[in-house]
């Protein structure tokens, strides 16, 4: 079956669920600027309803923006409703009311099944960091700024290649959420590991 390739302009959100895993806290009110370029998701099938505002890939779903990686394989993306004209006569509003991040307009995303999300970027040291979060499910909430990772999950963070910190649940009901200021929430039975860097890196469940 042939695969099927779609360019879309979700970055936004993607950008704001991949930055809330670890790492330093980013304020809410000053999102870090998006890197240009596209967002390209790539499914093995893919379904759009304009009725509902809804859109579903499914089937070794792999995203790839400049600044994440995000695979499963199934993702359903809810979008904003779009705004009500504004009556006759009305002074035109110049800003975009969908998306906490003004205009993503993106309302809540789930990925499904061997779900593996990864960002790279540099620190202020100029170094290079990697964040990665595993689980069964993920769960994005725009309005809120929350990821819920549930289904034996785990976030790990690493800084020039060697593993700094690592949350590994301990059986398959926990759940680790992380909001958008980068706080993160663990409930259940899980193990925190703390490294120094250059420490040997532990390989990932």
């Amino acid at each position: 079956m042939k695969r099927s390739h779609l360019t879309a302009s979700a970055g936004a959100f993607f950008a704001l669920l991949v930055f809330s895993i670890g790492g330093p806290a980013i304020p809410a009110a000053k999102p870090a600027k998006r890197a240009p370029g596209p967002t390209e998701i790539t499914a093995r099938e893919a379904t759009f309803d304009n009725r509902t505002h809804e859109a579903s890939f499914s089937g070794e779903v792999v995203v790839k923006d400049p600044e994440f990686g995000l695979s499963c394989e199934r993702l359903s993306v809810y979008l904003k409703k779009p705004a009500e004209p504004a009556p006759a006569g009305a002074a035109a509003n110049p800003k975009p009311q969908n998306g906490a991040d003004g205009g993503s307009g993106i309302d809540k995303a789930i990925a499904e099944v061997d779900v593996v999300i990864t960002m790279d970027k540099l620190d202020a040291a100029g170094k290079p960091q990697r964040y990665v979060g595993r689980g069964k499910k993920a769960i994005f909430d725009n309005t809120s700024g929350v990821l819920t990772l549930s289904g034996w999950p785990q976030i790990a963070e690493s800084l020039n290649g060697s593993l700094s910190k690592q949350i590994l649940s301990r059986e398959e009901g926990c759940v680790i959420v992380i909001d958008r200021a980068g706080k993160i929430d663990v409930k259940g039975y899980h193990t925190t590991t703390l490294k120094e860097v250059g420490a040997p890196e532990p390989a990932l469940r």
